[in-house]
């Protein structure tokens, strides 16, 4: 994943990468919080966590949030699937990875998602998820489609932030969880 602009992220990109189990350490201030609700507004569970807010846009050091800048950001997530390149047989790819890429003919196949972001001098956010299909030489896109409800919403992101008082965070958790039953009901009845 990669930011730039987001939150406490400056202009220049920030990278992380997840693997099987990722932990984020560090003190107060150093994006752990950013990361993680930069794939809550790419993917989260519900449509109005998937919102790019106004204060979600770097403000550098010296000037005041809300001055009528325009201030733009942008958030990368590459899905890879090292599974597919294998001799093995494979499972069945679901369909909103159609716009699966590889960057040499001997890579791991990914997805990579883009979600750019402006807000314009009167306070007013624009943004666009797009599928990257191609980038250049520096990494930048150069070709994209946008990505279509159905398939953003086969991706959830379920991000739990930390409460102070334990019980009101095992009952917030409990809720987005449970809230998520009658939807994949729905979902697997209108399937079958």
């Amino acid at each position: 994943m990669r930011l730039s602009g987001f939150r406490s992220v400056g202009a220049d990109p920030v990278e992380i990468t997840f693997e099987k189990l990722t932990f984020l350490l560090g003190p107060n201030g150093t994006g752990k919080t950013a990361f993680l609700q930069a794939l809550s507004r790419m993917f989260g569970f519900e449509p109005s966590l998937r919102r790019v807010l106004a204060g979600d846009f770097h403000v550098p050091p010296g000037e005041t949030p809300g001055t009528g800048t325009a201030r733009t950001l942008w958030l990368e997530a590459d899905f890879a699937f090292p599974e597919l390149d294998t001799d093995a047989a494979q499972p069945t790819v679901p369909p909103h990875f159609a716009h699966m890429r590889m960057e040499t003919a001997d890579s791991v196949p990914t997805v990579r998602f883009r979600l750019t972001a402006e807000l314009d001098e009167d306070g007013e956010v624009s943004e666009e998820l797009v599928h990257v299909l191609a980038v250049g030489e520096d990494g930048e896109p150069i070709r994209s489609a946008a990505v279509n409800r159905f398939d953003r919403a086969a991706i959830h992101v379920h991000y739990l932030p930390a409460r102070r008082d334990p019980a009101d965070h095992v009952s917030y958790a409990a809720n987005s969880l449970l809230g998520e039953v009658p939807r994949c009901s729905r979902t697997t009845t209108r399937i079958g």
